[in-house]
């Protein structure tokens, strides 16, 4: 049992994409319940879809934004377009083709944030931004576009577990144990 938590110890705390306790240093920091994701803006840069993938990836293997959650899409929204005052719209990693949403992480879920009407049926592989529109309805709502349009880069790293939600988590897990249900 003591072996089950020390694995599950090590594994949370090698796992996590960011040291230094789950901080983000000069990043901003969203946390929910899981996951602590530490979002850093590249200052004064456009760039196709490929150009900020790699932006992201030489920022110490991160990478551009996948959107799981409501609470994540509204923290990315202020983030974005009302602390930063981007202008432009911003790179998310995923592609859309023929209205099926791919993450580039592989992760599938239910939650999306689509502009009305969108995405559109089409053949080809289309890249997704999330857009700051004068229209406050749409303002961080997702649109399929061209992946070679030049848009605005924000990078994410993922810390899967904090060492705070680590000792939560193994703490769930022995009440489960004492109750009989694990």
């Amino acid at each position: 049992m003591n072996a089950l938590y020390v694995f599950t110890l090590i594994t949370c705390l090698t796992w996590t994409g960011i040291k230094s306790d789950g901080e983000c240093g000069d990043w901003d920091l969203f946390a929910d319940e899981y996951y602590n994701i530490c979002y850093k803006i590249v200052p004064d840069q456009l760039a196709d879809y490929a150009t900020a993938q790699a932006a992201c990836l030489a920022m110490d293997g991160a990478s551009l934004p996948t959107i799981h959650t409501q609470a994540q899409q509204d923290f990315l929204t202020n983030l974005l377009f009302t602390k930063h005052k981007i202008t432009d719209g911003v790179w998310i990693d995923a592609k859309v083709k023929s209205t099926i949403l791919t993450w580039a992480d592989g992760t599938t879920d239910k939650f999306n944030n689509w502009v009305q009407g969108r995405p559109v049926d089409v053949t080809d592989v289309q890249c997704v931004e999330t857009v700051n529109d004068k229209a406050p309805d749409n303002m961080g709502k997702w649109l399929d576009s061209s992946c070679s349009k030049k848009n605005a880069v924000i990078c994410e790293k993922v810390v899967l577990w904090s060492p705070q939600k680590t000792q939560r988590m193994i703490a769930d897990d022995r009440r489960l144990i004492k109750a009989g249900l694990f």
